[in-house]
């Protein structure tokens, strides 16, 4: 599948992607020792009328020096709606033309959204990373509530 064919999709289609995409998630290093580069990729949305507008920016940073390597960005009118649990549906275009112009291939991309932690195990995170084969990690601000499962934060302590 290419991201062409995700602004067509049913509910039910793109869940069914998902489902088989998850049988084919690794949760393990896989061979690597070692992360040089690091990749931050986030979205932010706006709207012009009734039309919807997003622009991927990513950062790649050195991960022994902290120090920016490249930043890159691309906007777009979004085709796809917001549909809860399908984010990288609506995602997926951008951030892959936005790599495309990456001028490093990092070793690691960190999202802001969830990656294992979804219904399907689905989150943007780890759908994206079937298509830039490198290793995903979701970093999401809310909690995804999943079953009714309740999770609570351990609080910060200071230690003595």
């Amino acid at each position: 599948m290419n991201e062409q064919t995700l602004n067509n999709l049913s509910l039910s289609e793109a869940i069914l992607i998902q489902n088989e995409l998850s049988r084919k998630i690794v949760l393990s290093a896989n061979g690597i020792t070692s992360v040089e580069s690091v990749a931050g990729v986030d979205l932010a949305y706006w709207k012009v009328g009734d039309d919807e507008y997003a622009v991927c920016c990513i950062v790649v940073l050195e991960e022994r020096t902290k120090r920016t390597i490249e930043s890159k960005y691309s906007f777009g009118k979004v085709e796809v709606p917001c549909i809860p649990g399908c984010l990288a549906f609506r995602e997926l275009p951008l951030i892959l033309e936005t790599v495309k112009k990456l001028d490093t291939i990092p070793d690691l991309y960190m999202f802001d959204g969830n990656g294992y932690l979804h219904p399907r195990h689905m989150g943007i995170a780890t759908h994206v990373s079937f298509y830039l084969d490198k290793p995903t990690i979701g970093v999401a601000k809310s909690y995804y509530k999943i079953d009714n499962v309740n999770f609570s934060t351990q609080v910060n302590e200071k230690n003595a």
